[in-house]
């Protein structure tokens, strides 16, 4: 602690204890009667030096952080607590000043500082290079068709990328709901999609749904949409999320195929049949086995 007279020109110190001798290096007999700007040194912030001179010429108290030097020239942060002392009448009559050595936790303070700039451009980076990667996967998703969406739960809440909604032959930047989403489903495959997306948030199961849609033209489109559930850190369902794919090409495709094979396999049935019949007859007409064998 240390008693400044600011009555005196300069306002010098009349009082220094055994604690500041310590920590500082300085005795009493050699600051007495100084102004304590004899510990400041050229790495003192100038503009901290000025809110203390503001303060003292205002009779104020302050407590603040000053980068002060010891004896040995060794800096140090000194923790200043001033207070002005009045007398009976009211007049100022002294300044008293506690200090702390403040030094490793201002150290440790400045090495949060670097910390936090370190991370804060190494967060700045990573999210940077995930625009970057997300950018490449947007690009790759509509070059394949694919768009993504997400239901944010309990309030089923959606999201969806232009694609999505590309996918269900709608115009960009229509604003749909979930039950507006499935209002475009089919009448005959609501009920599939409902629960097999009400499944994957009770149980969690892999959603992977085939559904036809309409589209506002009237037109039907086969829907193939994957998804799975996310959960927060207590368990507790937090959303689902995915991607959808027009899958009506193929979807027309296996039904060609298959009422091709219908045909292939009717005309094979009939042909068979007639060769059948045609056999038997050959039979009943033969005068014998020799005979049937060369008539066939």
């Amino acid at each position: 602690m240390v008693v400044s007279d600011p009555t005196l020109p300069d306002n010098p110190l009349v009082y220094v204890n055994r604690a500041f001798e310590a920590l500082t290096g300085f005795s009493a007999v050699e600051v007495v009667g100084r102004n304590c700007r004899f510990m400041q040194g050229p790495l003192t912030d100038q503009a901290d030096v000025q809110r203390m001179k503001d303060a003292v010429a205002s009779r104020e108290p302050i407590d603040i952080d000053l980068l002060n030097h010891r004896r040995d020239g060794t800096p140090f942060w000194n923790r200043l607590m001033v207070a002005p002392v009045h007398d009976a009448t009211g007049s100022l009559r002294y300044f008293v000043a506690s200090q702390l050595d403040v030094t490793l936790e201002r150290h440790g303070l400045l090495q949060l500082e670097r910390d936090r700039d370190t991370l804060s451009a190494e967060l700045a980076k990573r999210e940077v290079a995930l625009a970057e990667r997300e950018a490449r996967l947007a690009l790759a998703l509509d070059a394949g068709g694919l768009g993504t969406w997400t239901i944010d739960l309990p309030e089923w809440r959606l999201s969806y990328s232009p694609s999505c909604l590309a996918n269900f032959g709608r115009p960009a930047g229509e604003i749909l709901s979930a039950e507006g989403l499935l209002a475009c489903v089919h009448p005959e495959d609501r009920e599939l999609v409902r629960s097999s997306l009400n499944s994957a948030i009770e149980h969690g199961t892999r959603y992977n749904v085939e559904y036809r849609i309409l589209t506002p033209e009237g037109e039907q489109r086969w829907i193939n949409s994957q998804g799975s559930l996310q959960r927060r850190a207590d368990g507790t369902p937090l959303a689902v999320s995915g991607f959808s794919s027009n899958v009506s090409a193929r979807k027309f495709a296996e039904e060609q195929r298959s009422v091709l094979a219908h045909e292939l396999t009717h005309r094979v049935k009939n042909t068979l049949a007639t060769v059948s019949a045609v056999v038997s007859q050959t039979l009943r007409d033969a005068g014998s086995l020799a005979e049937a064998r060369d008539a066939v």
